[in-house]
């Protein structure tokens, strides 16, 4: 068991064992020893510190998280050792043979050192994409440069695929960053001089390096162009990848807010506005009413509500952590966040499971109250239907069509629930006369639970003569739960005569038989008569069918 010390390094906090904080805290000393002469000492410093940090972040993660001296030991293999470092003598004999050895070809084997591909905001013009590619390739940006400015002038194709570059590829903004875009080896000696260079405005070091790289030979030039171009097409591909994890973080975060929305509203008791078909306008349900309704009892209803936000908001709060993560790079993951949001899951779909079961016991039984009237002999040959509320605009009600049937809705007015499920049949007859059978059924936990609940639907429907006028909607008192109520309707229709169904009769008329078979919404505003072959239209025309 080793000790551990948690550090700020560039901004970053590590946790690191004993050994290794101390092995790093020599290192930065003499570090710090080294350039204590040098200008810009902070700013080096600073720099290499920030290199450190980068380093050390990359080994962190869900294995390794706490920083070893075996990491600091690799790091300083990497960025080198202020001990090892050649004197300003022999520095200043190496640069003069350097010198000499650039004036004439080269005809040896140049090593190539890989490069990354950033924007160059120090030698830029716009936004530093030619430099950036300039030092990447080892050519002059103001060739590349004319290129873009030769393709403004076909169709803008220079300017897009400038902008398209200059949203891909990164800025050179440390000194690390920097000598990584030039290829040269990113460790203390590097950044320090660098960081001189610049103190002394000697910028221009760079540009003379890559006139020098012209003098070398063509073989050699040729070779590495080969490298630079692949490694520009890797570069590109995954900035191309990043981005597009990016978006698709941003979908997902969208996706999960979207999917916690419901919960949100739970939570909150807010409601969903929904088309309304007893007023001109549209209703709205709170999620714990709609709970209240089926459920009954608050104490039911409210776990209903608890299993539904743990089973619909923990998936929906998993998928926008993700895009989170995603979006802003983050690779550490939360300890136990996992099992605890998988855990919480699980709990909730148990609850989903106890109240579904809760729920299934109160529709176990069905049972219904029948009403039948005979229509006397003064009702014409003809009976023509109608629905009590004449809704011309049919945009108020959100509906829709699966094979014919329209979608019924709820609605709560005045403590009365409105139920849309009213459904009209006709059949033949086998008496002389029209007969109107109307069923209210419901389900409960019992026999008698159920026939109490149908007694309790209130329907109604009105006689004049051979005009007869249906409600379109039971209604029931708001104490009551909801428990599948419905309305079935159905006209007996002795042979030889017949039924005129209004427009307004396709809300309540269903899947009824006739011997062309058309279709419910094919019906209204004609006159159907009973035949020995069923409902038929006499006389209508076939397209009409």
């Amino acid at each position: 068991m080793k000790k551990t010390v948690t550090v700020n390094i560039s901004g970053i906090v590590f946790t690191m064992d004993e050994d290794a904080y101390d092995a790093l805290q020599k290192y930065l000393s003499k570090i710090k020893g080294y350039f204590r002469k040098s200008d810009g000492q902070e700013e080096i410093i600073a720099d290499i510190e920030a290199r450190i940090a980068e380093m050390f972040h990359e080994k962190i993660d869900a294995k390794f998280q706490v920083i070893s001296i075996l990491h600091v030991e690799e790091m300083m293999t990497i960025m080198g050792k202020p001990e090892d470092f050649i004197d300003e003598e022999q520095k200043n004999s190496e640069q003069e043979q350097q010198e000499t050895k650039q004036q004439e070809p080269n005809t040896n084997n140049e090593k190539y050192h890989s490069k990354r591909l950033f924007r160059d905001k120090d030698g830029n013009v716009l936004g530093g994409v030619c430099s950036g590619v300039g030092y990447y390739f080892g050519f002059e940006p103001i060739w590349l440069r004319l290129i873009f400015a030769g393709l403004f002038f076909f169709g803008g194709t220079g300017f897009v695929f400038y902008l398209l570059l200059w949203i891909i590829i990164p800025e050179a903004k440390s000194t690390a960053e920097k000598l990584e875009m030039k290829g040269e080896p990113v460790n203390i000696d590097n950044i320090g001089k660098a960081i001189e260079d610049e103190m002394d405005n000697l910028k221009n070091k760079f540009t003379d390096g890559t006139s020098n790289w012209r003098q070398k030979g063509h073989h050699n030039r040729a070779k590495n162009f080969v490298h630079r171009f692949m490694d520009f097409l890797i570069s590109i591909f995954k900035s191309l990848i990043k981005a597009f994890g990016k978006i698709i973080g941003l979908g997902l975060i969208i996706f999960g807010a979207i999917v916690m929305l419901p919960v949100l509203f739970s939570v909150l008791d807010s409601s969903f506005e929904f088309s309304s078909f007893v007023t001109n306008g549209s209703t709205s349900f709170s999620i714990a009413q709609i709970a209240t309704l089926f459920f009954g009892s608050e104490e039911l209803s409210t776990l209903a509500t608890i299993s539904f936000a743990l089973f619909i908001g923990i998936p929906g709060l998993a998928v926008a952590y993700g895009g989170f993560r995603l979006v802003l790079g983050i690779k550490q993951e939360i300890k136990g966040l996992g099992i605890a949001m998988t855990s919480l899951w699980i709990i909730g779909l148990m609850l989903m499971f106890y109240c579904g079961y809760k729920l299934s016991c109160e529709f176990k039984s069905e049972n219904e109250d029948i009403d039948i009237v005979t229509l006397d002999s003064t009702v014409g040959d003809t009976l023509h239907l109608y629905v009590s509320k004449d809704f011309t605009n049919m945009s108020n009600r959100k509906r829709h069509r699966n094979h014919g049937e329209i979608t019924k809705l709820l609605e709560i007015d005045d403590n009365i629930i409105y139920n849309g499920i009213v459904e009209l049949n006709v059949v033949e007859a086998r008496q002389d006369s029209f007969k109107i059978e109307v069923i209210r059924s419901s389900r409960g936990k019992t026999k008698s639970n159920a026939a109490e609940y149908a007694k309790d639907i209130d329907y109604s429907y009105k006689i004049s003569g051979d005009n007869i006028t249906f409600d379109q909607y039971l209604t029931t008192d708001i104490t009551n739960s909801i428990r599948g109520q419905r309305v079935e309707i159905t006209i007996y229709v002795p042979q030889g005569k017949s039924i005129y169904f209004s427009e307004d009769m396709l809300r309540i008329i269903h899947d009824i038989h006739n011997y062309t078979n058309s279709l419910d919404r094919d019906m209204p505003n004609k006159v159907w008569t009973m035949t020995k072959r069923g409902l038929e239209c006499i006389g209508c025309d076939e397209n009409e069918l």
